[in-house]
């Protein structure tokens, strides 16, 4: 079976969704449908330290990766996040190399980088493997950065020649704000950028991401060859749900 870390590698198409709600009940449902991957987000969401172990649980389960995005470029964080049994991390505001180079270094054991050791912890199943376990941990843990300001737009060369990042996630909404036409995400400057960055991307063997708004909206990044797709949110997806069913029961009834 082909591991999510190679996938990213060879740039294959992924479907994923960001988790904002700490309930692993919730979460069992998203990933009994079988997507590729979730993001557990800790910047923007209600995750907290002591839930990540029982969410990161619930995708091995369904054999879903699990990537943790923390709240920011923090040494302990992605250590913590990694500790307990992550796939990898994506990183958000990385505005330039120097902060890419942060997170290549905070998730990596040495000689790749300077992430803390400990091997009693849920990622080795509690016991020392030895250090062949690091090296393999070093090969298999998936890095991510999400650029998203005016600077990161300005530095993705730069950005994306950072050895061992395996997902550059773009914000579209960044992007046009970048490009002088804030909100206008469907522009043909926002569609040139993303086909610039997307092929440098794959030069490298690097998946590019963003999030996807619609299912059509889905449909045109897949054509322009984004391959690591985050569709909208879990409570959003939720909320959407229950008020459609709530405007068909109020056509029916009133």
């Amino acid at each position: 079976m082909i591991s999510f870390k190679e996938k990213l590698k060879t740039c294959q198409p992924l479907i994923g969704t960001w988790i904002t709600s700490p309930s692993p009940h919730s979460l069992s449902a998203i990933c009994s449908s079988r997507i590729d991957f979730v993001i557990l987000d800790q910047e923007h969401g209600a995750i907290s330290n002591n839930d990540l172990l029982p969410l990161i649980n619930t995708c091995k389960s369904y054999r879903v990766a699990s990537l943790v995005r923390p709240p920011s470029i923090d040494k302990y964080a992605i250590q913590h996040a990694l500790d307990q049994g992550a796939d990898g991390i994506q990183v958000p505001n990385v505005e330039n190399s120097k902060d890419a180079q942060k997170v290549v270094d905070y998730s990596k054991y040495p000689p790749n980088g300077s992430r803390g050791y400990s091997p009693f912890v849920p990622a080795s199943d509690y016991v020392n493997n030895g250090s062949k376990w690091n090296v393999q941990m070093n090969e298999s843990l998936v890095t991510g950065i999400n650029v998203e300001g005016n600077d990161a737009i300005s530095n993705i060369e730069d950005i994306l020649s950072i050895p061992k990042l395996d997902i550059v996630f773009i914000g579209l909404f960044d992007l046009s704000k970048a490009l002088g036409i804030p909100g206008d995400v469907h522009d043909k400057k926002v569609t040139n950028k993303l086909k610039e960055v997307i092929n440098e991307g794959k030069k490298r063997n690097i998946s590019i991401g963003t999030i996807a708004t619609s299912e059509n909206h889905m449909k045109e990044l897949i054509d322009l060859g984004i391959n690591f797709i985050v569709y909208l949110v879990d409570m959003n997806v939720l909320k959407d749900a229950y008020s459609s069913i709530n405007k068909s029961f109020k056509k029916l009834t009133y």
